[in-house]
């Protein structure tokens, strides 16, 4: 069985549009869910605490997708702009306390390390446990690193989901003041340096799969 972690803004929903075309009913999409009620699945794809599942499938492979962690903190907030979710503890205090991004960056829940809590779940898992950590920056050598791992026939398109259509491939959010990235940064120190380690691991797994 595979467990992959769902991190939003990071590539998530587009991934599983990969895994759904490449595995069909073998996927199994939800946030919540009874280990004993669960179907007979290959793949469980969600936004969930990683050490949780590991520890309710200790024979899984964790698998997840990371990114910038300034753009991701940005993006989230760019996109309950968009579409908001009422649902969201953080996106609702975002709308009743009108918040500015520098506001949520500060305030917030899910802007603060938020991608070390859900896959590292305070250093109980290390970047070693997963078998594939994809980069947002590098979808598509992703997709293909992950191909690779696991075996599939690259035969299948790359989907990509709910992107900015604002922001331009490879822009790099400049209209976004330097001081709000500051703030950022300060509430992400974490995260920034789990994306470096990830970084390294991936480019070091390209080479292993002879991925240019």
């Amino acid at each position: 069985m595979i467990i992959s972690v769902h991190i939003a803004k990071t590539g998530g929903a587009s991934f599983l549009g990969y895994l759904n075309s490449v595995f069909g009913d073998q996927v199994y999409h939800g946030y919540f869910f009874d280990k004993e009620k669960m179907p007979q699945v290959s793949i469980i794809h969600g936004h969930f605490n990683a050490y949780k599942q590991k520890q309710r499938y200790p024979e899984a492979q964790l698998i997840t997708w990371m990114r910038d962690p300034i753009e991701r903190v940005i993006s989230h907030y760019q996109y309950w702009q968009r579409k908001p979710d009422e649902n969201n503890r953080d996106c609702k205090a975002i709308y009743d306390n009108r918040w500015s991004l520098s506001d949520w960056a500060t305030q917030g829940i899910e802007s603060k390390n938020w991608v070390s809590r859900h896959t590292c779940c305070f250093d109980e898992l290390k970047i070693e446990d997963y078998s594939f950590i994809g980069i947002k920056e590098y979808y598509e050598r992703s997709i293909t690193l992950f191909n690779k791992i696991f075996q599939i026939d690259e035969k299948y398109t790359i989907p990509m989901k709910n992107i900015n259509p604002n922001k331009f491939v490879n822009e790099k959010y400049n209209d976004v003041p330097q001081d709000v990235k500051n703030k950022i940064i300060e509430n992400n120190l974490m995260d920034i340096k789990l994306y470096k380690e990830a970084l390294i691991s991936f480019k070091k797994k390209c080479d292993q799969y002879e991925i240019e």
